[in-house]
């Protein structure tokens, strides 16, 4: 079953935007998720969980830079099919 335990992708820009080094993504998407406006946890959350169970993902959600300095974010997010119809990623 589809998950979110690692990044395979990211768009040289993640650096710029999130004001942060794409290597410390390594961990997963738990250090992206860190960077999330507080108040708009919850909400992406869900939406993520959505996600793993099929919905598409189409949110505007606030981070919060290094630097203090707050970030509107449109994410976009679907899942890719292999051959037999099984998440091969999202």
């Amino acid at each position: 079953s589809a998950d979110l335990s690692s990044i395979i992708y990211v768009s040289n820009t993640y650096e710029k935007i999130f004001g942060r080094q794409i290597s410390n993504l390594d961990e997963g998407t738990k250090f992206l998720l860190e960077a999330i406006y507080t108040e708009d946890k919850e909400r992406v959350n869900r939406a993520l969980q959505s996600l793993i169970q099929g919905a598409q993902l189409n949110e505007e959600y606030r981070i919060i830079r290094p630097d203090c300095q707050v970030r509107w974010i449109h994410n976009r997010a679907y899942q890719e099919f292999d051959a037999s119809g099984s998440v091969q990623y999202i």
